[in-house]
């Protein structure tokens, strides 16, 4: 799987809120949330910016084996400090 740093969600140096994605072979994208900072944030992963077509996707929550439910454009979730999400994002 090919990874990349999507986005960082801060413009002011040291970023401590990053979007890493990757294409999986059935066609979904997996997708960390990263907060290295020192209390929890909102982190949003932004379907155009993962590689997910404009529209609804489901969501699935890789470490709570959770599916999460249907989303349009984007995911939000809450990570702790120094904690990480992890999903799979599937196109409908």
């Amino acid at each position: 799987m090919n990874q990349e740093c999507i986005t960082v969600l801060e413009d002011v140096p040291p970023a401590t809120l990053e979007v890493w994605a990757g294409p999986l072979s059935d066609g979904s994208v997996a997708a960390i949330l990263l907060n290295t900072g020192s209390s929890s944030a909102s982190i949003t992963a932004e379907w155009s910016d993962i590689g997910i077509p404009a529209g609804a996707a489901t969501v699935r929550d890789l470490w709570q084996h959770k599916d999460m439910g249907s989303f349009t454009g984007s995911y939000s979730a809450e990570v702790a400090s120094h904690g990480v999400v992890m999903v799979t994002v599937t196109p409908a």
